[in-house]
């Protein structure tokens, strides 16, 4: 929704292997939420070098994923100028990517009484900085 509403193309990352899309270029990375080792592809054809990059994702953990496809969009010779996430954890306080936003910070998760704290970000509260 997001390319849509920029009227923009959408590149969509994968995990692993592209299978049939041809030729493609991949990336190692560090998952946040697991510890283990993950890669990440897309077509050789997905990314001109040169591109300007939004990364939209649902959940920000410790920010794997996002240094993920901020190394893969470096192999593109494209950069990455913003990072968008509905949902970031709050702890880690340190995340693997330096600028993002978020809407929403999972403050925790009570499971004996099945409720999950959430708190507006900084950043939509307008105590971002700058």
């Amino acid at each position: 929704m997001t390319a849509r509403a920029f009227n923009v193309p959408l590149v969509t990352a994968r995990r692993g292997g592209m299978g049939t899309e041809g030729p493609s270029v991949g990336v190692n990375y560090v998952s946040g939420s697991s510890r283990t080792m993950q890669s990440m592809t897309l077509p050789l054809r997905a990314v001109p070098p040169g591109a300007r990059a939004l990364f939209i994702d649902d959940f920000l953990r410790g920010g794997g994923t996002a240094r993920g496809v901020h190394d893969l969009m470096r192999e593109f010779q494209a950069e990455i100028v913003g990072i968008g996430v509905l949902l970031e954890a709050a702890e880690p306080k340190e995340k693997l990517v330096d600028r993002h936003v978020s809407l929403l910070v999972l403050e925790g998760i009570d499971e004996a009484r099945g409720a999950v704290h959430l708190a507006p970000s900084r950043w939509a509260l307008g105590n971002a900085p700058r």
